[in-house]
């Protein structure tokens, strides 16, 4: 990497940190508002997931670009808007005045994006590259939506976990954002220091177990910094979630790289400077994600 793309990544970095720290914050600040006005009509978190399902969207854009070059083209548009309606799911159920059974909802949301999905292939396509259309179909609604619907439920754990901090109910989902980024960035420095010994070659021949073992330390104590200094939860259990966000988030890095392997590109998009796409950003995130929520669950479950 030259040094003017290092500087730029150094400089983009610091950029998106400052946008992350004001999105929480702001999140946290509102969601204080809204404990004041019990009458109110929209949910505590709702800006949080809006922000992050577009996010998402985005994402699932290039993953869908990638899949074209295998599969020719399929229906974006249907697929974003039934994954931002997965990660939203707990507003617009709620809006409309059902039940917060959210896993029902999530289940319904499913079915139909493949009942719908599998009618567009037939209609359009009749019985051309039927399991690799489906295959892709499965991908954008579990990896993408499954997974970026886990993030909003883990931000709202947030009330139960950290209430009273500086970021409020959006502590624990900056907590867990952090802590699995840290593996990225600790496996790519100091695999780039010192790796010698690659992981996987034959999809990733710059991933080295130097950086997979400095990803996991670093994810340690960023979560045992964050965990204790936002009273989330005690050093034994921070250090485990560290190792757990930081082997689930690399194995997500590396579930993208055989995507584009198997596509040929090297990069989801080139939507952002030195650093690929919106997917490149959130891969890690995605994968690792039910894994968070189920372990802060039980956290929860203790303090409660």
């Amino acid at each position: 990497m030259s040094g003017k793309t290092r500087q730029t990544r150094i400089g983009l970095g610091l950029v998106f940190l400052g946008l992350l720290f004001f999105l929480f914050w702001f999140d946290g600040w509102f969601s204080q508002r809204l404990t004041e006005n019990p009458d109110r009509w929209y949910e505590d978190g709702w800006l949080f997931a809006l922000v992050w399902g577009a996010l998402v969207c985005l994402a699932c854009w290039e993953f869908l670009t990638i899949a074209e070059n295998l599969t020719g083209r399929l229906p974006r548009r249907f697929y974003l808007a039934i994954i931002f309606l997965i990660i939203t799911e707990r507003y617009w159920f709620t809006l409309i005045g059902l039940p917060r059974t959210s896993l029902a909802h999530v289940g319904i949301l499913l079915m139909m994006a493949l009942y719908l999905g599998g009618i567009w292939q037939g209609l359009r396509h009749g019985i051309v590259n039927v399991l690799q259309r489906g295959g892709v179909m499965c991908l954008a609604v579990i990896y993408m939506g499954l997974g970026g619907w886990f993030v909003v439920k883990i931000r709202q754990l947030g009330p139960t976990l950290a209430p009273d901090n500086f970021f409020g109910a959006a502590t624990v989902v900056l907590t867990f954002i952090l802590t699995v980024k840290s593996a990225d960035i600790g496996a790519y420095l100091i695999g780039r220091w010192i790796g010698k010994h690659p992981w996987v070659p034959s999809i990733s021949p710059a991933k080295t177990w130097e950086g997979f073992i400095g990803g996991v330390v670093l994810a340690m104590i960023v979560s045992s910094l964050l965990c204790l200094a936002f009273g989330i939860m005690g050093l034994g259990s921070a250090l485990l979630f560290g190792l757990g966000m930081g082997v689930c988030g690399q194995f997500g890095d590396l579930l993208e790289s055989m995507f584009k392997r198997d596509a040929g590109v090297k990069d989801s998009a080139r939507m952002i400077p030195a650093f690929g796409g919106m997917l490149d950003l959130l891969d890690s995130l995605l994968v690792a994600s039910p894994f968070a929520f189920l372990f802060l669950k039980a956290c929860e479950g203790s303090v409660g």
